[in-house]
């Protein structure tokens, strides 16, 4: 997920409201989720967001952007920032992929790395319709 500019408060609750769905008992990721496996067994989600590294925290975005388990505590690897590094440049990621960086938003990569879907934050019934066209829900 681009995240966008989370910075901005409007922007941070469209994050916000995606994770709520995201982690519904309901949501596409708790039904095709195996039974007693980590959240992002099976669905990873990686969150990149645009604004300044100074201005947020790991702990400002929503548990299921940043997934905690008894071994190995919460999920560091699990959320970036297109800023610039202290040691290794800017990485420009929302402009070399055409991404508003304000607004942000959903890209579902299968897993041979092709593009499946894109589409906005709020539109969560089309990413379960994505995943719904192929995958069987958990018995």
């Amino acid at each position: 997920m681009f995240a966008g500019d989370v910075a901005n408060s409007v922007q941070m609750e469209r994050v916000r409201k995606l994770g709520t769905a995201l982690d519904n008992p309901k949501s596409f990721i708790k039904r095709f989720t195996p039974p007693k496996t980590k959240v992002d067994s099976l669905i990873e989600i990686l969150t990149i967001h645009s604004a300044s590294r100074a201005k947020t925290e790991l702990f400002d975005f929503p548990e299921i952007f940043r997934p905690y388990n008894e071994r190995d505590g919460w999920d560091y690897w699990k959320v970036y920032v297109d800023d610039e590094s202290y040691h290794e440049g800017h990485g420009h990621a929302y402009e070399k992929y055409g991404v508003d960086a304000s607004k942000g938003c959903v890209v579902i990569l299968r897993p041979d790395q092709y593009i499946g879907w894109i589409g906005q934050l709020e539109d969560v019934e089309e990413m379960d319709q994505y995943f719904s066209g192929f995958m069987v829900p958990r018995s």
